[in-house]
């Protein structure tokens, strides 16, 4: 069976198809019980040459890489997305039936949810995130970073610090979701 996400590629000159997995079996499988199928997604690779630092004149062929997913760990996917929805006026892309995973429209990069007991079942351990104690964080680009900040408030963020010129030209300010992750809104960089 191919998996409904699947996508074809067209076969230019200088690219192949190369299958990729994705959230193993996570499309077919459900808490109802439904059989596991492996479900792939096909990106592109493009054949490109780079001399290897440290390694003399030695060559190797690498693929093209592109950020195509950004999946953050929660406790319930739903609420999340309908906070992201209301706060920064993204558009839900997709919730999946068991309601353990989503995503949002926000760009070339899918922002997306996982429900971090879907992630115990497949044998990985999150934790919950920590504002004061981030391990990383989402930027999110706009040209009115204060009343971008107010609206997420409104919605249920955390104020974590006011928005400042920063030297480098951009104007920063972070809250902090629903779930307690770090969110730098800011404006976009200059160049």
């Amino acid at each position: 069976m191919v998996c409904q996400f699947a996508q074809t590629a067209r076969l230019a000159d200088q690219l192949e198809i190369v299958p990729v997995n994705f959230l193993t079996s996570f499309f077919r499988n459900s808490r109802a019980g439904l059989q596991t199928t492996p479900c792939r997604i096909y990106t592109r690779q493009r054949k490109t040459t780079h001399r290897i630092l440290g390694a003399g004149t030695s060559t190797q062929t690498i693929p093209h890489m592109k950020l195509a997913y950004t999946i953050l760990y929660v406790e319930s996917v739903e609420p999340t997305l309908d906070f992201y929805t209301r706060a920064f006026g993204f558009k839900r892309k997709f919730l999946h039936e068991s309601k353990d995973y989503g995503e949002l429209d926000t760009g070339t990069t899918v922002l997306a949810f996982s429900a971090r007991s879907l992630m115990r079942q497949l044998g990985k351990n999150p934790s919950a995130a920590n504002a004061q104690a981030p391990c990383f964080e989402i930027a999110l680009t706009t040209d009115d970073v204060a009343a971008a900040m107010k609206q997420a408030v409104v919605c249920g963020a955390q104020h974590i610090s006011d928005a400042k010129a920063m030297p480098w030209g951009q104007t920063v300010g972070y809250v902090a979701d629903i779930n307690g992750f770090l969110i730098e809104i800011c404006t976009p960089m200059a160049g």
